[in-house]
C-alpha cells in the first residue's frame, strides 16, 4: 500500500514539473488582444505571449469592443462609443499609438479578409470596406448588433446573425449564395473546421458540412479564439477574481493558464 501511493505522488509531482517546465518555456506567435471590464467601461489590453506582460492600448474613458488585428500585425481596428456619438470604427497603429476615425457609420469591425479589406457590421448589414476606410459594397444582413464571423482558409465569410435562435451563414465574397449551417454564434474557424457556440456550450464542425460535436474542453469557457496561423487556441474561463486566460494548441491539449485580474468581453489572437 505505500509503495502504491509513494509511487503516485511521484507520478504526480513529476507531472507538476514537466507542466512548470511547459510554461516556463513557452513561446508562442503573437499578441492577444481582449477587452477588459474596468469599472463602468469596456478598454482594450494586450497580452505579450513571448512576455506575458499585460499592456493598456488606449487611455480613454470609453466604451471600446471588438479589436481586430490586421494580418500584417500593425493595426488595430476596434469599436468605440464615446461623446463622437454611436458605435463606429476606429483603427490604432501600434506601433505609434495613434488612432484616427475610419468608420463614421453606426459600425463595428468583424473582421479581416486581407491587408487591404475588412469587413464591418453597418446598420445591421455586412459591408465589405478598403483598408482606408471606403465602403465597397453590402454583403448580407445580420440582423442585429450581435453579429459575428470570421474568414475561412478558402476565403469564405463564416458568420452568424442576432436572430432568434442565432443563425450560421458562410457566403463567397464574390457573387456568392448564402449557406445556412444551422443555429449557432460566434464562429472561429482553422483548418478544415469551425468552432461555434451552440445551445449547450462550443461544438465543433467540419466546413464542408456533418454532423457538429460538442467540445468537453471547452465547457464552460466564454470566449475563444485561433491564432493567425491556426495552430493555437485561446479561451477564458470564469474565475472568483476576473477570469483565466487559457492557452492550448487546437487540439485542445493545455500549455499555459494565465489569470486575468479583470473580466474579459472579447478576445482575438494577433501577429
Amino acid at each position: 500500500m505505500f509503495s502504491m501511493q509513494r509511487r503516485h505522488f511521484l507520478l504526480g509531482l513529476a507531472s507538476l514539473t514537466l507542466a512548470g517546465r511547459a510554461s516556463a518555456g513557452l513561446r508562442l506567435p503573437g499578441k492577444i488582444y481582449l477587452v477588459e471590464f474596468t469599472g463602468l467601461i469596456r478598454s482594450l489590453a494586450s497580452l505579450d505571449l513571448s512576455t506575458m506582460a499585460r499592456h493598456r492600448l488606449t487611455k480613454y474613458e470609453r466604451q471600446e469592443e471588438v479589436p481586430c488585428p490586421s494580418p500584417d500585425g500593425k493595426t488595430l481596428l476596434f469599436a468605440c462609443f464615446d461623446k463622437e456619438g454611436d458605435w463606429h470604427v476606429r483603427k490604432l497603429d501600434l506601433a505609434s499609438g495613434q488612432e484616427s476615425l475610419l468608420v463614421s457609420a453606426t459600425a463595428w469591425p468583424v473582421c479581416w479578409v486581407s491587408d487591404q479589406q475588412f469587413i464591418a457590421n453597418r446598420d445591421d448589414e455586412f459591408w465589405l470596406y478598403q483598408a482606408d476606410g471606403q465602403a465597397v459594397r453590402k454583403l448580407v444582413n445580420s440582423n442585429g448588433s450581435l453579429a459575428s464571423g470570421c474568414m475561412t482558409p478558402d476565403g469564405r465569410f463564416l458568420f452568424s446573425d442576432s436572430g432568434d435562435p442565432s443563425q450560421l451563414g458562410i457566403l463567397a465574397l464574390e457573387g456568392g449564395k448564402v449557406h445556412k449551417l444551422g443555429a449557432g454564434s460566434a464562429p472561429v474557424c482553422a483548418g478544415s473546421s469551425f468552432l461555434y457556440f451552440g445551445w449547450d456550450g462550443y461544438f465543433r464542425q467540419p466546413l464542408s458540412g456533418g454532423k457538429s460535436v460538442p467540445v468537453k474542453q471547452l465547457k464552460g469557457c466564454e470566449h475563444v479564439c485561433y491564432s493567425p496561423n491556426g495552430m493555437y487556441l485561446a479561451w477564458t474561463q470564469p474565475a472568483r477574481k476576473g477570469c483565466t486566460l487559457v492557452l492550448a494548441t487546437r487540439d485542445f491539449q493545455v500549455l499555459h493558464r494565465q489569470p486575468w485580474s479583470h473580466e474579459v468581453n472579447g478576445l482575438c489572437w494577433g501577429g
